[in-house]
Order: structure tokens, then sequence, then C-alpha cells
């Protein structure tokens, strides 16, 4: 059992590591430049993802019954169209941004000019991303893509092996474990996502839509690519 247990943490770790995960968190964070902040997203990633895996669990433990091929690859053409959309969203809103210098003078007297990225909306606003004011708590977004994605992909097979080792109680321990390697991987992950980000957003501002572009062009090519492969799937299957 414990063996078992820790090989579900050790796989879960490397499920947060699969390309469209990847894109997805990395969509979502790459206009982010608190290193804080970004892991926090992809925590809340692994939780959505963990919390639907627990409910498919579940569902399929009191029915009786497996997730059709069919149904699963439903699931990875919708995760598709949603990394387009993360993609689109985030490419479109660096077309919005209007760059432009400011100059700001310190206490000291010495003026400084800094490179600046607004989304051309109201000075209060503006205001408030200087203050970096940030929200609390959990974000809403990656736990709603988390949880998406949790109906697609390889975790499909998680289910099916959970479904597989004996007791509800023992299913659901090792959902969890899978799910806590899913947290810990993407954690990790958001981490290393954070350095080249904050780094930029700081010391290095032209190269932070740069990297923010790649990632939303990077994120649409692979949602076209799931969705090509999964379609191509449907239809050998009909």
């Amino acid at each position: 059992m414990l063996s078992v247990l820790t090989i579900g943490f050790i796989i879960g770790m490397h499920h947060a590591f699969e390309a469209d995960h990847v894109a997805a968190v990395a969509s979502i964070v790459s206009r982010r430049s608190r290193f804080p902040e970004i892991v926090k997203h992809g925590i809340s990633w692994g939780l959505g993802h963990t919390l639907t895996l627990l409910i498919v669990v579940g569902v399929i433990k009191m029915l009786g019954s497996t997730i059709e091929d069919q149904l699963a690859n439903f699931f990875e053409i919708a995760v598709g169209v949603m990394l387009m959309a993360l993609g689109g969203n985030l490419i479109f809103r660096l077309w919005q941004n209007k760059a432009h210098f400011h100059v700001h003078q310190h206490s000291d007297g010495q003026k400084y000019i800094h490179l600046h990225l607004h989304d051309g909306v109201s000075e209060k606003y503006e205001l408030a991303v200087h203050d970096h004011v940030h929200s609390k708590g959990l974000a809403f977004r990656p736990l709603l893509v988390g949880a998406m994605q949790g109906l697609a992909g390889s975790a499909v097979i998680l289910v099916l092996t959970a479904t597989n080792v004996g007791q509800a109680s023992f299913s659901f321990l090792y959902v969890v474990n899978f799910g806590l390697g899913s947290i810990a991987g993407m954690a990790v992950l958001s981490g290393v996502i954070a350095i080249p980000l904050c780094y930029t957003a700081s010391s290095l501002k032209w190269a932070n839509p740069v990297i923010q572009f790649a990632f939303g062009v990077a994120t649409i090519g692979i949602g076209v690519s799931v969705i090509f492969q999964n379609y191509i799937s449907l239809t050998s299957i009909t």
C-alpha cells in the first residue's frame, strides 16, 4: 500500500510537467511579476486538478462504470480549445497594452525613466498596479483550468488505476497522493517559470512581453495539436 501511494505521488509530480499543463499555467501566470503569486497560481491549478479527479473517481466507484474512449477524446478536444483561448487571450492582451515610458522622481530628487505596459484602463487601476495591490486566497482562474484538465489526458489512466486498486477509501487515498504530487510538481514548475518573468519584469522590461508572446504562441500551438490528435482518434473509432 505504501509503495503504491508513493508511486502515485511521483507520477503526480511527473503528470504536472505534461506539455498541456505547462502551457496552460505558463499562459496564466505570464502576466504576473511576483514570485509568490506565480507559485500560488500553480498550486491553485493543482488543487483544481485534484478535486476533479476525486469527483470522477467517486462517480465511477458509485456507478461501477468507466470512461469511454470517445468521451475522453471529447474532453481532450475541449482542453485543446481552452488552451487556444488562453494563448489567444494572452496575445490579445499584449496587443491591447500600451508600451510607454514614465519619469519617476524619488525623494532624493533624482529622476528615473521606467518602461511600463498598461492595459489602457483607468488611472485608478494604474495606481493600483504601481502600488502592487494583489488578490488574496486561491486564484480562481487556474483552479478552473486545472479542474478542466483533470478530465482529460493521462488523468483518465489515473482514474482507471485508482478505481481498480481495491476499496473506495484506498482509491481516494491514491488520488489524494497523486494530487499532492501534482501540486508539488506544479509549484516547482511555477517557480521555474517565475524566474525569467520576475527578472524581466524588474530588470529587463523589453524581454517580458516577448516571453509572454512566446508563451501565448506555444499555448495555441499545443492546443491545436491536442485538438488534431484527438480528432484523428475520434474519426478512427467511428
